[in-house]
């Protein structure tokens, strides 16, 4: 009694209750499948019974029907299996109460009882304020073991279920690329263009606003200088499969949730257009922007990154906040080499007004070969723009 019960109620507690917070964060997660979803439902022919690739059934041994209607049944699925509020407020109070009953014992016990004689510390364990916290510690030892068995389950069961939802969303990647209809990669007609420019300039806005916002969150947090900030995540070994590589654990909430927010954009971002030379996909452009949105929308994004484990990457680790930095230096390389050429292309190409004006440079890699204006070309101009466009072409 004086040993193991009143040590293991006190963990037993600490655990039940951390169990139960992490059942109901998973909970709030259960919706963060939905865009994943709908972007591989549409890249399958857009029928959740009977999903396509490339407009065939896929073979009985691929994985595409199982990850539709596991990402289809995210929501639900994690509803039934993390519970919102698993730990009730009354079993909250009474496991918190024992917890306190049993450390109560434990400091009574070290304190009075440790180091006396045999004679006396007989005296001691009759007296009346050991022998309350004594009966309250055996009181709690059903209920205890009860609800740490039940939350342990319950997290079991819980975390089964998203890591599968979660797999299915890793899934989605390769599904996308290889099952989703051929697009044109050019647009064939100046009205086609227009369409074209008009969702590109949406997305280079977005693109622009996380820039500079984001850009000004990670200069404030102190967070904008170190490794990862060149691109590049540090050992050459673990560029090739990100996901071989361990987290750190040292992770605030928010520092999660923003890099959770950045590979959303990066999924989106490489399935709507990985070069210039390529006509857009629609349906990926808007999740795009959506992940965008949703990374400028955070009103906590100084405290976010600040609450990033700071310790340089080692072996078998990298941090969320190298991760951050590359995904931020792919995003501002990708709007200019990718976004905007594309809008100079088109722009060139069908003799079309530019959206985002003579104030967007372009990237270094192509200035040098192009015009100064971005207006439509005519005449001379139109002919050297011409040549530069047969060039640049012939470079993606």
């Amino acid at each position: 009694m004086y040993g193991n019960q009143a040590k293991n109620i006190p963990t037993q507690a600490k655990r039940a209750v951390r169990y139960s917070k992490l059942t109901k964060k998973k909970n709030e997660k259960k919706g963060d499948f939905n865009d994943n979803y709908k972007i591989v439902l549409a890249a399958s022919g857009g029928d959740a019974a009977a999903p396509k690739c490339k407009g065939a059934a896929p073979p009985a041994n691929d994985t595409l029907t199982n990850i539709v209607t596991t990402l289809k049944d995210c929501n639900k699925t994690l509803a039934a299996a993390c519970e919102e509020t698993p730990l009730s407020e009354a079993d909250t109070t009474r496991i918190n109460a024992c917890k306190k009953s049993a450390e109560d014992f434990r400091t009574y016990y070290d304190k009075n009882l440790k180091k006396v004689t045999a004679a006396k510390l007989c005296e001691l364990v009759n007296a009346t304020e050991i022998q309350k916290l004594r009966e309250e510690v055996l009181g709690c030892t059903k209920f205890s073991n009860d609800t740490n068995a039940a939350q342990t389950l319950k997290r079991d069961t819980c975390s089964a279920a998203f890591a599968a939802c979660r797999q299915a969303e890793r899934g989605t990647i390769d599904k996308v690329d290889k099952c989703k209809a051929e697009v044109s990669k050019c647009s064939n007609n100046a009205t086609d263009a227009k369409v074209e420019i008009e969702k590109l300039g949406k997305i280079n806005k977005a693109l622009e606003d996380t820039e500079a916002k984001f850009g000004k969150a990670m200069v404030d947090a102190g967070t904008d200088k170190g490794q990862g900030d060149d691109g590049k995540l540090p050992g050459s070994r673990y560029k090739r499969d990100l996901t071989l590589v361990r987290i750190s654990r040292a992770d605030g909430e928010g520092c999660t949730a923003v890099k959770s927010g950045w590979e959303k954009f990066n999924k989106s971002a490489d399935a709507t257009a990985k070069s210039a030379g390529e006509r857009i996909d629609d349906t990926n452009a808007d999740a795009t922007i959506a992940a965008l949105d949703a990374i400028n929308k955070r009103t906590t994004l100084v405290e976010d990154l600040k609450s990033c484990d700071k310790s340089a990457s080692r072996q078998g680790v990298i941090v969320s906040i190298v991760y951050i930095r590359v995904y931020v230096f792919w995003c501002i390389y990708w709007r200019r080499v990718v976004i905007v050429v594309r809008i100079q292309i088109l722009v060139i190409q069908f003799q079309l007004p530019n959206p985002i004006a003579s104030t967007t440079a372009l990237p270094a890699t192509v200035a040098t070969n192009a015009p100064a204006s971005t207006a439509a070309p005519s005449g001379r101009n139109k002919h050297f723009r011409e040549k530069w466009l047969s060039a640049l072409k012939g470079k993606m």
